[in-house]
């Protein structure tokens, strides 16, 4: 349901945001599709996506907050392991392939000089990583979360202008808190789009994503994979299993 409220939000916001010559912008192509469609129609459709997001975040916070699951949450530590992270994947630390695509590596001149970099840091050797990727976490707690709220609240901050308008003084207020609304609630949708496609194309090509975007359909994932990938998930698993 988040997939398809975030999906359906996009196409119809950056829709009614360009194609009808808003912020002094047309575009043809767009302005043909929209022909078939009148803005009225796009904005319910948008209201129907952010209504996905708005009851998929508050089951998120109800469901991990009843269950007192803050694993998602990232920490300080998380931080500094995300950048780990990284630069495994990058095949600065470790053995591994430069985006784990085999046979692609770093000049050892360029891998030295980051390894040194890192290095002075602290970083050393890759995250024991539970069921979250560190990156994942910091993504989810300092990203995705916070541009998600920003666009909760300005968007009922727009729906609502009228109202401000016919309950709030002075009016001049109003138009600049609705104002500012609209230019974060724009800006945090396309910060959110970028990371999105950026997040897509990264674990499309990085091999070691794969079992996670598999999982993602099937619910399951391979115990391999977790052993390997997910080293502090793996032995609570195996704790569980009583192993």
């Amino acid at each position: 349901m988040h997939t398809f409220g975030t999906i359906l939000c996009i196409l119809s916001g950056f829709i009614l945001l360009f194609a009808f010559g808003w912020y002094g912008y047309s575009s043809s192509l767009l302005g043909r599709f929209v022909e078939y469609y009148n803005g009225a129609t796009l904005v319910k459709l948008h209201y129907i996506g952010a209504g996905c997001i708005v009851v998929m975040a508050a089951f998120n916070v109800i469901y991990h907050g009843i269950k007192g699951d803050d694993s998602i949450l990232a920490s300080k530590s998380d931080i500094k392991d995300s950048i780990a992270e990284i630069a495994v994947v990058m095949g600065v630390i470790g053995d591994g392939s430069l985006f784990g695509i085999k046979g692609l590596y770093l000049p050892k001149s360029i891998k030295n000089v980051l390894a040194n970099l890192f290095g002075r840091m602290g970083i050393d050797k890759p995250p024991h990583a539970g069921k979250w990727l560190p990156i994942e976490k910091v993504e989810y707690t300092f990203v995705f979360s916070v541009l998600i709220a920003v666009l909760i609240i300005t968007g009922f901050i727009k729906v609502f202008k009228w109202k401000l308008m016919a309950t709030m003084s002075p009016l001049g207020y109003v138009h600049n808190v609705v104002y500012t609304a609209s230019w974060l609630h724009d800006a945090a949708a396309v910060i959110i789009t970028l990371f999105l496609i950026v997040h897509v194309i990264t674990a499309s090509v990085i091999p070691v994503s794969w079992p996670c975007i598999k999982a993602l359909v099937t619910k399951k994932m391979s115990l391999e994979h977790v052993k390997h990938h997910h080293e502090a998930w793996y032995k609570e698993i195996m704790r569980e299993r009583g192993r």
